[in-house]
């Protein structure tokens, strides 16, 4: 009976353990993803740019400083989708336009966030959204 009951405790605390790990992981996505999003929404490419780490090989198909013209007017998340517990895959819609125009434009990013466990931290590995 005793060791029913240790192996009961036992259980729970692993099972407590993994949980409060998963609400860590999924709330510091959720900050990763906001501030993310804010530096976006305000235009703040150098400071969303900070955030990216790109696989190897790729390349950035704009640079903040080429992007000094755009201004975001909406930020919009549509869809979310965990693929792993490490990666989950964003889609958001922005609205912007270029400061030397008036015309609306939009555009999707599909962005790839992964879970770095070393650090226990969230970053985005695709590049920032491609503005025309």
């Amino acid at each position: 009976m005793r060791i029913l009951l240790l192996v009961i405790i036992a259980a729970l605390a692993v099972g407590g353990c993994s949980s409060i790990d998963s609400r860590k992981k999924s709330s510091t996505f959720e900050t990763a993803v906001f501030h993310y999003s804010k530096a976006i929404r305000w235009s703040e490419f150098g400071l969303a740019d900070g955030m990216r780490r790109l696989e190897p090989g790729a390349h950035a198909a704009q640079s903040p400083e080429q992007l000094e013209h755009i201004k975001v007017t909406s930020y919009e998340t549509i869809s979310t989708n965990n693929v792993s517990d490490n990666e989950v895959r964003v889609t958001v819609r922005i609205v912007y336009y270029h400061d030397d125009g008036m015309k609306l434009n939009t555009l999707l990013d599909n962005q790839i966030w992964i879970y770095d466990t070393d650090r226990s931290t969230w970053h985005i590995t695709t590049p920032l959204p491609l503005f025309r």
